[in-house]
């Protein structure tokens, strides 16, 4: 399948985060990642003994991954994190808006994964496309948000929100946002929902 993103996830020792890099992911995926750009996140959870980290690789173009390929970073993600619950996934990138502070450094990256009830499925993506991620992308503090579907495991929507600091959520701006007719229509069809504020360190 094409693929624009791959993502790694893991639940990693705090005094690993330093060693993500992308000579640790060109080492087990090979020439894929050449060219590529690679972003590491890590939510803040001090009391836990491993942090929850989300290392996207930003491909230079579209590539076609197969399922072979991919199992097998799988399997050498869990190796190398010691991790088995660790996972690889095939990103397909549905829309991306550039935000309304576009070009400052994000410090954090909140993200949305999401499935939705039978039947809403497309009724929450048109959501997403028309309303919800253009009117956060439009927020003073917003850098940058894209919206990826999984191809490879639940849940299926993985909505991403660049942020220049992890306030901007509270602002009148993105909370009127959250707050419209269609939001209160949509989300109480989402299903599996996980909701996680990154830290950005890489």
């Amino acid at each position: 399948m094409k693929t624009d993103v791959i993502l790694f996830k893991a639940r990693i020792k705090p005094t690993r985060v330093g060693q993500l890099s992308e000579a640790m992911l060109q080492s087990l995926m090979g020439e894929t990642i050449a060219g590529s750009r690679i972003g590491a996140d890590v939510d803040v959870s001090p009391d836990s003994k491993r942090l929850l980290c989300h290392a996207y690789v930003r491909l230079q173009k579209v590539a076609k991954i197969g399922k072979k390929q991919r199992t097998g970073w799988e399997k050498a993600w869990k190796k190398l994190t010691g991790d088995k619950q660790a996972s690889v996934s095939r990103l397909t990138k549905t829309l991306e808006c550039a935000g309304s502070s576009s070009g400052e450094p994000p410090a954090a990256l909140y993200v949305v994964e999401t499935d939705a009830d039978k039947g809403w499925f497309d009724e929450i993506s048109a959501w997403y496309d028309n309303e919800h991620m253009p009117g956060l992308a439009a927020v003073s503090g917003t850098v940058h948000t894209v919206r990826f579907l999984n191809a490879d495991h639940q849940p299926r929507s993985v909505a991403c929100y660049d942020l220049t600091d992890a306030n901007v959520m509270g602002s009148d701006p993105w909370l009127a946002v959250r707050g419209s007719p269609w939001s209160d229509h949509c989300r109480p069809h989402f299903k599996n929902t996980l909701r996680t504020m990154f830290q950005v360190v890489g």
